[in-house]
């Protein structure tokens, strides 16, 4: 089996994601902090101080995402999206093929709605 790489571009954007929109509770009032240590010093360390906690969780939650994405799954789909961000090349652009794949794939097999529906749910004959 050939060896998994996670796209450095991917890493930083996920961290940079978590710290503003994961671990939004401590970015924003880390921000306010620092905001309000401009005129009052000891604000400045509150604010740092949660900011650098931010910034550590974020990593933290960044190296998870990554090792699970580096093992190996049982999920076909999730298979399918390792292998096009693992494929040489540009990771967005291969994403970008499979989710055009997936939705081609899905349009050409539609459900019978008359079978997916419980037997409560159907018209009498």
């Amino acid at each position: 089996m050939e060896k998994r790489s996670y796209p450095n571009s991917l890493f930083i954007i996920g961290f940079i994601t978590n710290i503003i929109f994961h671990y939004f509770w401590l970015f924003i009032p880390s921000m306010i902090f620092l905001l309000i240590g401009i005129f009052n010093r000891p604000f400045v360390y509150v604010g740092l101080a949660l900011f650098g906690l931010d910034v550590l969780l974020s990593l933290v939650e960044q190296f998870r995402i990554r090792r699970r994405f580096l093992e190996a799954s049982d999920h076909p789909d999730f298979q399918a999206f390792q292998q096009a961000l693992s494929n040489e090349g540009d990771w967005l652009k291969n994403v970008q093929a499979l989710l055009n794949q997936t939705i081609q794939t899905d349009e050409t097999k539609p459900e019978d709605e008359y079978e997916s529906k419980s037997e409560d749910e159907k018209e009498p004959t």
